[in-house]
């Protein structure tokens, strides 16, 4: 999970690339994550994915904001 200057942007109210967060709302940010289940034909089970996510143990996504990391990620 990344915590960037652009969080306090988002819960601020201002409408920016993505709409605001508002109380209650669950923050987003960039993350690494492992995919467990997909119903998506580009990401497999034991996917590692770069992406926009959100600051949950587990988050159903579409797959839109995600970049597949290459097998051998942890070398870079």
């Amino acid at each position: 999970m990344s915590i960037d200057a652009t969080n306090r942007v988002w819960i601020s109210g201002l409408k920016t690339y993505i709409d605001p967060i508002k109380p209650g709302d669950i923050m987003k940010g960039q993350g690494v994550s492992e995919v467990i289940f997909s119903k998506n034909n580009k990401y497999k089970v034991g996917d590692i994915v770069l992406g926009l996510t959100y600051w949950e143990k587990y988050s159903v996504l579409d797959g839109k904001t995600l970049t597949p990391l290459p097998k051998n990620y942890k070398n870079y």
